[in-house]
Parts: structure tokens; C-alpha cells; sequence
């Protein structure tokens, strides 16, 4: 019935005819009604024409298509049309684009212009559009607007918006507030975090976990999110096992472990796997410090 209707002319009919066509995997269908449609003046149709191109390459005229719906006041086409320059290298441009989707209540906008100002070094106008995200709910606002305070020194205030996003289930904002916690000797409140993170998949929030429960002595329990993030392949975590093992008296292991972490670029380790080789294994030994030293790590020295 949707045919018949959009055949009879009515641009919502053919942009509803588009997106079914869209989400049975009918795509080229749908780009037909979607142009017919946005050759009506819809502009919800112009943009899902827009995103289709760029889903399939052909971001040429898929800028044309979300400039148009930008300009009769689209948002999303805005912010979609900002990612788009942004992408080709015309940051100026885009900024242009986000400032109009910020302007009308785009979160995603906001974060974007924050982003785009942050590495133009305008960190006081991007704070002031992670703050209008963040005050919006938007949880990678407060996450972003934390990581900026905390490197201007505001550690308090980056630890509030940090904890907000936090308890809102931004499993990047755990980590990170673990680790100011851990910086402050709130070490069993950090585990919270780094657990909560971890059980999210962070790899990063398993190694900060599993650092933390070697320092209190549960090896069982460290080697168990040891393995876990060494098998997602993070070089700490290779090293941190190594620690693991050697401390419980598996060296053949713990030389493993850190052969493991030395293949991904943890320098370190080559000090602490030439401290446990056999004695006789002199010229690897040597091998090992003289690989330190070229690293700059001052254990070899």
C-alpha cells in the first residue's frame, strides 16, 4: 500500500517506503524513494538519502544532500554534514555546522564542537560545550568535560563530572575516576570502579584491577584479570602477569609472559625477564640490558 501512495505523490509516503526498503537490506530501492521524496523539499528524506551515500562511499554528493537539509534547519543533517568536513580537513567549516546543531539542542553537536575546539587549543569554549552537553545528560560529555579538568589541575571538579558518568554506566569514566582515585590513595573505592569498568570489558579497567589486587596480595584473583586482558592484547597486562607468576614461583611462566609483553613494545620487561633467566644465559642477558638502555629505561643503567 505504501507504493501505491508513494506513487501517487506524497513525500512522507515515499520516505517511509525508503526506510522499510532501508531496514529490509533493500538499500538501492530505497535511495530511489528517498531522492523522490527529497526532490519534494523533505528534509528528513534528504538526510537518509545523505547517510545512505555515505554509508556507501559516495560522500560527494551525500554532502550535497545534508548541506541542503541543513539549510532549511535540519539538526541532524547539521551535525552529519560537520562529521563529513570534518573528515575532508575543513575544521573551520564544520565548526560552522556543529555551532548551528549545538544551537538547537544537538548533544552530539555540542561534544563534536567541544572536541573540534579542544584541539585548536579553545579548551575554555570547548568546556563550555561539554558543560551544556554534560548539564543534557549526555554521559561522553561529562567524561570529556572530566578529562579536561583534570588536565588543567582541577582534580576535584574532574572527579565530580568523572563520578557522574561514572554511576551513569560510562565504562571509560569508571577507569578514569579509578585511576584519579588510585592517584589519591583511594585505593579500595578505585577497585569499585575498576571492577564495574572491567565487568563492562574495559581491558584497561582489567589491568588497573589486576595492578591493584597484586598490591594487596590476592595473586589469584590479579591472574585472573591478568589472563583476561592479556588475551585482548594489552602489553601492562602481559607484564603484570609476569609479576604474578614470578612472585608465585612459576618463572618459566613469568619468562613467557614478559617474552609476551616485549613482542608488544613493553620495555620494561626486558629487565625483568633478564633478571630471571639462568645464570649461564649470559649473552641474552646482556642482550636484554643493552635493548633497556636503548629504551631509555633506567632500571639498566
Amino acid at each position: 500500500w505504501l507504493q501505491k501512495i508513494s506513487k501517487s505523490g506524497e513525500a512522507n509516503s515515499m520516505l517511509y517506503l525508503g526506510v522499510l526498503l532501508t531496514k529490509t537490506g533493500r538499500g538501492q530501492e530505497a535511495e530511489k524513494w528517498y531522492r523522490k521524496s527529497a526532490g519534494l523539499g523533505d528534509t528528513d528524506a534528504m538526510y537518509n538519502l545523505g547517510f545512505l551515500l555515505t554509508e556507501t562511499g559516495r560522500d560527494q554528493e551525500a554532502e550535497e544532500w545534508y548541506r541542503k537539509a541543513s539549510e532549511i534547519g535540519h539538526f541532524n543533517a547539521a551535525y552529519n554534514l560537520g562529521l563529513l568536513l570534518t573528515k575532508t580537513g575543513r575544521g573551520q567549516e564544520a565548526e560552522e555546522w556543529y555551532r548551528k546543531a549545538a544551537g538547537l539542542g544537538d548533544t552530539d553537536a555540542m561534544l563534536q564542537l567541544g572536541f573540534l575546539l579542544k584541539r585548536e587549543g579553545r579548551g575554555q569554549e570547548a568546556e563550555k560545550w561539554y558543560r551544556k552537553a554534560a548539564g543534557l545528560g549526555d554521559t561522553d560529555a561529562m567524561f570529556n568535560l572530566g578529562f579536561l579538568l583534570k588536565r588543567e589541575g582541577r582534580v576535584q571538579e574532574a572527579e565530580e563530572w568523572y563520578r557522574k558518568s561514572a554511576v551513569l554506566g560510562h565504562s571509560n569514566a569508571m577507569i578514569n575516576l579509578g585511576n584519579l582515585l588510585i592517584n589519591t590513595g583511594r585505593g579500595q573505592e578505585a577497585e569499585k570502579w575498576c571492577r564495574k569498568s572491567a565487568a563492562h570489558g574495559n581491558v584497561g579497567a582489567m589491568v588497573n584491577l589486576g595492578f591493584l589486587l597484586i598490591n594487596t596480595g590476592r595473586l589469584q584473583e590479579a591472574e585472573k584479570w591478568c589472563r583476561k586482558a592479556v588475551d585482548l592484547g594489552h602489553s601492562n597486562a602481559a607484564y603484570n602477569l609476569g609479576i604474578v607468576l614470578e612472585k608465585d614461583g612459576r618463572t618459566e611462566e613469568a619468562q613467557e609472559c614478559y617474552r609476551k609483553a616485549i613482542q608488544l613494545n613493553h620495555h620494561c620487561s626486558f629487565i625483568l625477564l633478564a633478571e630471571i633467566l639462568p645464570s649461564e644465559e649470559v649473552g641474552e642477558r646482556e642482550f636484554l640490558y643493552k635493548q633497556a638502555l636503548e629504551y631509555g629505561v633506567r632500571d639498566a643503567e
